[in-house]
């Protein structure tokens, strides 16, 4: 199995709270802050932002790295969301976002096996059961208890609900034309998000119209809907906007 692919599974059960197979991974040479290419998240960005505590101290303890952020700029401290973990940081912060609306697939529709066995494939090269087990024991036993934290109010976002984030493409929903992604706040328009797309978004066409994409197929945004609130019209779970550039003459 390629480097990059063991990096992926070694933020997957971490994201998973699989303290076993987080272990294996490391003891088999893992970079443990390798990072997602398309939005910059490690396996402690996952832990940190799921509330594996365990799991956490575990990545800070083989070196994981509490500077890096996502593409966002956030670090592992700021998408903490329990006190528990957000003490592993030194100092509380803020608490985390409410839960983003895409998730991705492993999270939906975890695999059992991923989530509490540990993988076979160091098999022979000195990474067995045994090891992962004593690593195991010895996080649990010599881990320091955790001072409690006073907790912190949820954040609030603008409007009558939390904010919903939609991914924005450009020209086609595929993982090489994912651009990033904009919050919609509940009285945003779908003018007020096709601006914010404008200013956060980069490589954007000069020109261009939007199509909302349900996961299925791309439907256009004429400009007459442009004043309707963007989550009425945005309200499927997968649903995404997908940058149109004008077509050619």
């Amino acid at each position: 199995m390629f480097g990059d692919e063991r990096e992926e599974l070694l933020r997957e059960v971490a994201s998973l709270g699989n303290l076993k197979a987080v272990l294996h991974y490391l003891h088999g040479g893992v970079n443990v802050n390798s990072s997602n290419k398309v939005n910059g998240w490690t396996a402690l960005h996952w832990s940190s932002h799921r509330g594996h505590e365990e799991v956490t101290r575990a990545l800070l303890a083989n070196g994981a790295d509490i500077s890096l952020v996502t593409s966002k700029g956030q670090t592992a401290a700021d998408l903490a969301k329990t006190d528990e973990v957000r003490s592993l940081f030194g100092e509380p912060t803020v608490a985390a976002e409410p839960e983003l609306s895409f998730v991705p697939r492993y999270l939906r529709e975890p695999d059992l096996d991923k989530l509490w066995s540990v993988p076979d494939e160091n098999a022979g090269k000195g990474v067995d059961a045994l090891s992962i087990a004593k690593s195991v024991e010895f996080f649990r036993a010599t881990a320091p208890p955790v001072a409690p934290v006073a907790p912190f109010p949820a954040a609030v976002a603008a409007g009558s609900g939390p904010a919903k984030e939609l991914l924005v493409y450009l020209s086609t929903r595929t993982d090489d034309a994912l651009l990033g992604s904009v919050f919609a706040e509940p009285d945003d328009t779908i003018e007020t998000t096709v601006q914010r797309v404008k200013e956060e978004m980069v490589d954007l066409p000069p020109t261009f119209s939007i199509a909302k994409h349900t996961g299925k197929m791309s439907i256009p945004v004429t400009f007459n809907q442009y004043a309707k609130k963007t989550m009425q019209h945005f309200r499927g779970e997968v649903d995404a906007i997908v940058v149109v550039p004008p077509k050619s003459a």
